[in-house]
């Protein structure tokens, strides 16, 4: 046989396995499995979310097949690789259907769509998950079983094949190639997934008031395997890509490290506002005005015995745990802290002689901060199952929380220079949308949407509530007999439906600094009681720079009281004379906003990566607990948070609809 006749015949019978009855059951049965397994996963991703959401995907193709292809590629790569159609799409369909099974419950308990970063902490998971028992509704596990049942059976029909395995082979890599290559030119297009949820929003958000500002709506909006798949390229990114550890070892010893003053050791409380924004400042020009007394009325006042400023929030709507460990540590490239110690400005305190305790009236395994607060340097951390169990609303009030902050500190700087990190709940969503608990701080006029106008003028009164506590609280210390110095910030923006901001009249384009304002722009504070600013000879009040999280107390405070701090510290300080903010779309260079990346700073902006990494990769211990956390059954509140449960405080905050899970 000659050789064209051998190629002949080799093409004939690879043209006969490819086109043979068993592999057209493979392809059609996987086809047909992956198409109901795709509508079935759709349905499950977005259980309760809003109305209309799931309907809204079969009114897009593309979405739809962007949805179905990866499941598709599932089903056709475990057949390969099982050489059972059967067992890969009962595979497939837990796999995919656990992804929106779990991004259900991130949503619901964290306000936060499900990405590949998650899945590293399943063990943590699973360590707190028993605190939570008593919570779960084991009807759901029924339905689980139920499903997994139903799986099963679907399955059962599928076709028996078989494949040579050196076909199998060759199939499997070409199923490997097709989604490696539609996943780096598809699936990572962010131009993409933008029009995908743009397109998709606008059948639906009419009638739910979603937005596309909010991740999880954007995620929501694409449908959650589309939007699992274009999230994995984050979780493939080099977070530590052009780091030059010599040159980061150069600059910690060049800026050195140096204790916090002996005669200097002022007592020092940072507070986290939930959702905490000012809807009334310069940096956002809105239309609405209020005709009588404004929820803003005491922020404004605090602001001219203050220095104030804008912090621009990395997050919108949610994800308090990454400004609270912004501010906290500094760190641009930090990393979670739930497993392992890492350098925070609350350990610069510590190793400073000073007692550092977190508070934060709600369930204290949540975020994991159980875990999380002793690696970040806090010797105790008052939370609801050891401190503030006896309050029984959703949101503890501030006119409740405030006070305790005060008692706490009293507390513990009888015994020494102290820390004190406080996270309220008072404006945490999700906002009543019903009825309106207070009052009305504007009247409703026409084209605007009943919902988002009851919504803000909720909001509008935990605002003014704050506000009226955290007065409260500075006026407690302000002539008390040691200094004191206190810094609060707004955490991110309340999650809003897109009606709000058209009563707001806050549209800008999107990509432009008065978008990045409108939307992450929080205040910030820093106060001194008269004992303060006798030690410091500083009168803490003007105008602060905008600036980033890590750059409140690493780079503002520690500039204000003249410390020098750690080499990281002491380098924050430095940049921040010309950077105050750095962000992948935004940027603050001798306090001139800007979108566009500034090439002048991009020496300083590569010596930060440097630092931050070379301190993430030092070596550092948890901080001993001064108090037995595991035995949080022994601990009562006998402070203001056990206030009366049935006082109209109280009684009002538990009117408001949500739960206080999204923290």
């Amino acid at each position: 046989m000659t050789t064209k006749e051998k190629i002949k015949a080799l093409a004939v019978r690879l043209r006969g396995r490819i086109f043979s009855r068993d592999v057209a059951k493979f392809l059609g049965g996987g086809a047909l499995a992956a198409a109901v397994l795709t509508i079935v996963v759709l349905f499950a991703g977005s259980w309760g979310y809003a109305t209309g959401l799931f309907t809204s995907y079969f009114t897009n193709p593309l979405t739809l097949l962007l949805n179905f292809l990866p499941i598709y590629g599932c089903v056709l790569l475990f057949g390969l690789i099982f050489q059972s159609l059967r067992l890969s799409v009962f595979i497939s369909g837990l796999f995919w259907l656990g992804i929106a099974v779990a991004n259900m419950a991130m949503i619901n308990w964290r306000h936060a769509a499900l990405k590949p970063d998650d899945f590293a902490l399943i063990i943590p998971t699973l360590k707190i998950l028993p605190h939570y028992m008593h919570d779960m509704d084991f009807s759901l596990l029924f339905y689980a079983l139920a499903g997994i049942a139903g799986l099963a059976l679907f399955a059962r029909f599928m076709p028996k094949t078989k494949f040579h395995p050196i076909s199998r082979l060759l199939a499997g890599l070409l199923v490997v190639a097709i989604a490696a290559g539609t996943g780096n030119v598809v699936y990572a297009s962010t131009p993409l997934y933008k029009d995908q949820y743009l397109k998709n929003q606008q059948q639906w958000c009419d009638s739910t008031g979603i937005t596309y500002r909010l991740h999880s709506d954007r995620y929501q909006a694409n449908g959650v395997v589309y939007s699992m798949s274009y999230n994995t390229k984050f979780s493939l990114y080099d977070d530590e890509a052009g780091y030059n550890a010599a040159n980061g070892k150069a600059l910690a010893e060049k800026y050195g490290s140096q204790p916090i003053p002996a005669n200097q050791k002022v007592h020092v409380i940072t507070i986290l506002l939930e959702s905490y924004m000012d809807f009334s400042s310069a940096a956002k020009p809105s239309t609405l005005q209020f005709p009588g007394e404004s929820p803003y009325d005491p922020l404004h006042a605090l602001q001219a015995r203050c220095i104030s400023g804008n912090m621009i929030s990395d997050v919108y709507g949610g994800g308090t745990i990454n400004i609270e460990t912004g501010v906290l540590t500094g760190l641009y490239k930090r990393g979670n802290y739930i497993n392992h110690p890492g350098p925070s400005n609350v350990r610069y305190f510590l190793e400073n002689g000073y007692h550092t305790i977190a508070m934060h009236p709600n369930d204290g395994y949540f975020y994991s901060r159980f875990d999380r607060n002793p690696n970040l340097g806090f010797e105790n951390f008052l939370y609801t199952q050891n401190h503030f169990k006896n309050n029984l609303s959703e949101y503890m009030p501030d006119a409740q929380f405030m006070p305790d902050i005060k008692a706490q500190l009293d507390r513990y700087k009888a015994q020494g220079p102290t820390f004190l990190y406080a996270a309220n709940m008072q404006g945490h969503g999700p906002y009543n949308c019903v009825s309106i608990k207070d009052r009305e701080w504007f009247p409703f006029q026409e084209g605007m949407r009943r919902q988002a106008y009851v919504m803000l003028n909720n909001y509008f009164s935990d605002v003014s509530a704050t506000g009226k506590a955290l007065t409260n609280l500075i006026d407690s210390i302000e002539n008390d007999d040691e200094p004191i110095v206190l810094l609060a910030f707004g955490d991110h923006s309340p999650r809003m439906e897109e009606g709000g901001y058209q009563i707001l009249g806050l549209n800008a384009p999107d990509g432009t600094v008065q978008a990045k304002l409108n939307n992450y722009a929080t205040p910030y504070l820093i106060y001194g009681n008269n004992a303060a600013k006798a030690m410091f000879n500083n009168s803490f009040t003007g105008q602060g720079p905008t600036a980033d999280p890590e750059q409140l107390m690493s780079n503002i405070l520690f500039k204000e009281l003249g410390w020098h701090g750690n080499a990281y510290q002491a380098f924050m300080q430095d940049m921040g004379n010309r950077v105050t903010c750095q962000k992948n779309d935004f940027w603050v260079v001798d306090g001139v906003e800007s979108v566009i990346y500034p090439t002048e700073v991009k020496s300083i902006l590569d010596n930060l990566v440097d630092m931050d990494i070379f301190f993430k990769r030092q070596k550092y211990e948890p901080a001993k607990q001064i108090d037995e956390r595991a035995d949080v059954a022994k601990y009562e509140s006998d402070s203001p948070a056990g206030a009366d449960p049935d006082s109209s405080e109280n009684a009002a905050t538990r009117s408001q609809t949500g739960q206080a899970k999204g923290r």
